[in-house]
């Protein structure tokens, strides 16, 4: 099988899990709804929570060719956005969105452009007019890379500067979290199993909304080899060596990323 024939093996079967699970995806917020209906000490938590489910429901469904149900997960995160800030909680309002989301994807097909607005006029308004992107301003790094000695210069160094971490063991887990949350980069060994570092650059260059995502590969292999291959736009080898704090310091100003 060519790469790009497992990329999209990769993405097909992961589009079989989304829609084999959205129902408990949405069971689950229906929960978290019901619990913020009153005050109580875990609210926040539980708010908090919600808007993460939402944002990953935003990422997956249009990944996976659901374009309309991130469409109506982004004109809600607005909505809740401003829900907040009024010191109000309409869940029935929320429901609506939800409601159209699940018709959406239990159908398996997405609606059209003139479908999505029409659907998008019809929901719940807030006053929020605009909104950054969830991804703009983020300070967190994702480490994909089997635990050992790497993975923990690569996390202290980065936690030294200031960023966010989180782990993946592989690239599923990855991609999935990706889309969840986030990210200013992600930072990934060559060696993940049947999925190289390279492969994973190239998912997340397939993946719409992973693919402005910086992927830095840390690899014992000759970088201008041919196991690296063609790497993609936005995607970095790093040769493995002894001077970590200056190989990442130069690679956080060639990315133009803070601290």
């Amino acid at each position: 099988m060519g790469e790009n024939g497992k990329i999209s093996e990769v993405l097909a079967n992961l589009r079989v899990e989304f829609l084999n699970h959205y129902e408990d995806l949405f069971a689950k917020i229906a929960i978290l709804l019901e619990l913020l209906t009153e005050p109580n000490d875990e609210w926040l938590d539980n708010f908090l929570e919600l808007k993460r489910e939402i944002h990953g429901i935003k990422g997956q469904a249009a990944t996976f060719g659901f374009s309309a149900v991130g469409s109506i997960a982004h004109r809600l995160e607005d909505f809740i956005d401003q829900q907040n800030e009024s010191g109000t909680f309409d869940v029935d309002g929320i429901y609506i969105f939800f409601d159209h989301m699940r018709a959406i994807i239990s159908s398996g097909e997405n609606l059209t452009d003139l479908e999505t607005e029409q659907v998008l006029q019809q929901l719940p308004s807030s006053l929020t007019q605009v909104r950054e992107d969830a991804s703009a301003g983020s300070n967190r790094v994702l480490i994909v890379m089997p635990r050992g000695i790497w993975q923990t210069m690569v996390s202290e160094e980065l936690e030294r500067r200031g960023f966010e971490i989180s782990f993946a063991g592989d690239a599923m887990s990855a991609i999935t979290l990706a889309l969840e949350t986030p990210l200013a980069a992600v930072v990934t060994g060559m060696v993940l199993g049947r999925i190289s570092g390279v492969d994973l650059a190239r998912m997340f260059k397939a993946i719409e909304v992973l693919s402005s995502i910086p992927v830095i590969i840390f690899t014992s292999y000759n970088i201008q080899g041919a196991r690296m291959g063609d790497l993609p736009d936005g995607t970095i080898a790093i040769a493995k060596g002894p001077e970590i704090e200056e190989k990442i310091s130069e690679l956080l100003n060639y990315l133009d990323l803070p601290p």
